[in-house]
């Protein structure tokens, strides 16, 4: 198992079907199966070394009707998959086909607890999700500028955002920020 303790990540993946470019989100590693976004159990996922609970959460490009919006995701199937893959991949991997390539940066609590600091992206989330959907672009308003924003908010600073959210392959989007009345009540 690769080791992933409590905690907040920015990660990014493969993209669906292409290793050029990286999918971002954020990884929720909980401490146990205590639902924390409204109506949505922790993703539970038995390794070797023991249960891992976690939440997946990140923006995508619109849904059936929508396609040029930018939407949240909470638990979205090829994050869970990325996740699986990287927690247990033993399980979830195969010398025969290719692999997400989970890569997972710890983003530190700004200020106060990590369970205020889950907490607040939640509760950012979820505000998100409550305002409807964004215009999309690959450059601009894209997953990675949705996770920077949303760090931002929750007090993270820019050189950290920067550092977390530097990763291999193509990148477009971590250094951009969204409207960040999206994100507020």
């Amino acid at each position: 198992m690769s080791n992933l303790d409590e905690g907040v990540y920015w990660c990014a993946r493969d993209l669906d079907g292409s290793p050029i470019g990286n999918h971002h989100f954020i990884l929720l590693v909980c401490p146990d199966a205590t639902v924390l976004f409204s109506g949505k159990p922790p993703v539970q996922e038995d390794t070797p070394e023991g249960m891992v609970y976690f939440y997946t959460v990140g923006a995508f490009k619109g849904s059936p009707g929508i396609p040029d919006l930018l939407k949240a995701i909470v638990n979205q199937d090829t994050d869970v998959k990325a996740v699986r893959e990287y927690v247990d991949p033993g399980e979830h991997t195969s010398p025969l086909k290719p692999d997400l390539d989970l890569e997972p940066h710890k983003v530190n609590p700004p200020s106060g607890s990590l369970s205020s600091f889950r907490k607040l992206v939640i509760q950012l989330t979820t505000n998100f999700e409550s305002k409807g959907n964004i215009r999309y672009s690959l450059i601009d308003e894209n997953c990675a500028a949705w996770i920077n924003t949303l760090f931002k908010i929750a007090g993270v600073s820019e050189a950290d955002r920067e550092k977390a959210g530097e990763f291999f392959g193509i990148d477009w989007g971590e250094e951009d920020l969204i409207p960040e009345e999206f994100f507020k009540s």
